[in-house]
């Protein structure tokens, strides 16, 4: 029997309570693969930013020894890389505000600080108002010009990531990011995002999976992470990439 390992790296992961872990993307996936005449072996990586993304990735692959990667462009920490206020939280896990670094200059990096101290506390999995501090903030950051730095920074890290594949000899899949209902113009934000990650994958021969399509219905009150149906569908998606 073949083996492949396969690796998830920055999925939705999602153990608050009354979620089992059974009902998982990852565990729904180890099922519908575990009819297949191939065995699989499904590990799991993350990332706070995507700064850290080539190093984790690395790290990972070092690690693991993986034949494919599937890497989600995760909502969070993609929209506060076009906030001009960034919130985050600080070491001694209280909320901070910072300006964003691309406002003083566009080289491509992100402060370590604003995504090194995230953890994942009740009320992110709240329900949020429809409108916002945070959609202000948003709509600032696109007059100012931020998502198309977010865009060229987003290629960028992706382009070191895929410089790590080829010379370990694994396939890089790329996993778009989600809606985000919870707000129209971080869903907005979002698709447009897709909508890149499409071209830049069809010029960079990579393959590319489309999630940005499920149905509000597949996620949480706070219209963020996924829950029991939205893990089921994600799972059933990575499925039939497989059947292809």
């Amino acid at each position: 029997m073949d083996k492949i390992n396969i690796g998830f790296i920055g999925g939705c992961i999602n153990n608050q309570e009354g979620i089992n872990r059974e009902d998982l993307y990852y565990s729904v996936l180890s099922k519908l693969l575990s009819n297949e005449k191939t065995d699989y072996h499904i590990s799991l990586g993350s990332y706070l930013s995507y700064d850290q993304l080539p190093e984790q990735t690395k790290f990972f692959i070092n690690k693991k020894n993986p034949d494919l990667i599937f890497l989600f462009i995760r909502s969070f920490p993609l929209l506060p890389l076009q906030k001009p206020i960034v919130k985050y939280e600080s070491e001694n896990n209280k909320v901070a505000y910072a300006l964003h670094p691309a406002l003083f200059n566009h080289q491509m990096k992100w402060k370590d600080k604003l995504s090194k101290h995230q953890s994942s506390n009740d009320f992110q999995f709240v329900k949020k108002n429809v409108f916002s501090f945070r959609d202000i903030n948003l709509l600032a950051g696109v007059f100012m010009g931020l998502q198309y730095w977010t865009l060229k920074y987003l290629a960028h890290q992706l382009d070191r990531v895929k410089q790590l594949c080829p010379a370990e000899e694994i396939k890089l899949i790329i996993i778009s990011p989600p809606k985000n209902p919870g707000s129209i113009l971080a869903n907005l934000l979002c698709k447009h995002t897709t909508d890149y990650l499409d071209k830049y994958c069809k010029r960079e021969q990579l393959d590319f999976i489309n999630i940005n399509s499920f149905s509000p219905d597949n996620f949480e009150q706070d219209k963020v992470h996924f829950n029991i149906y939205g893990h089921e569908k994600l799972a059933e998606t990575i499925n039939d990439y497989f059947k292809r």
